[in-house]
């Protein structure tokens, strides 16, 4: 799987799994994803969660997190379809945005990247047969979308 990722993917997944010293798990109580999510939502001028939505879908859900020192960097919400064989990545809050120190950034960013190497490592192993990043903002001209698009593009597909 990993041979299908671009230079930058391999790099970052092969880098935060062998140096990194990060921890991955999954989040039990759609709270602490909220929490999570409504800070992340609160640095990009996004609304914040709606309980009732939330915890209506949250069996269907599984939710993964990173954490680094103690501290929780990323979480991956995917929607389970076990019937068809499919995931949909549904959330992705990452607490990068607003850290000046670029070390920071990079480590959060390759966090980023092997979350998602090792959540559908684990989809993989418990029979799922698609992996789907949620969209791809064809032909966009907003430079954020650009730039989500290039990173799930580095996962191949």
């Amino acid at each position: 799987m990993l041979a299908g990722f671009n230079k930058t993917t391999r790099y970052g997944v092969r880098r935060a799994d062998q140096k990194d010293n990060l921890q991955s798990g999954f989040v039990e109580n759609w709270q602490e994803f909220r929490d999570h999510y409504n800070e992340f939502a609160a640095q990009k001028d996004l609304g914040e969660l709606d309980d009732g939505i939330i915890s209506s879908y949250w069996p269907d859900c599984t939710v993964t997190k990173v954490i680094h020192e103690d501290q929780t960097m990323v979480m991956h919400v995917y929607l389970v379809d076990e019937e068809v064989s499919r995931v949909n990545l549904t959330y992705s809050a990452a607490h990068f945005r607003g850290m000046g120190d670029k070390n920071l950034r990079a480590l959060n960013s390759r966090a980023n990247r092997w979350l998602h190497f090792e959540d559908m490592r684990h989809f993989k192993s418990n029979g799922i047969k698609c992996f789907d990043f949620g969209g791809y903002a064809h032909g966009t001209e907003d430079r954020g979308m650009k730039a989500v698009n290039v990173f799930k593009g580095g996962f191949g597909g």
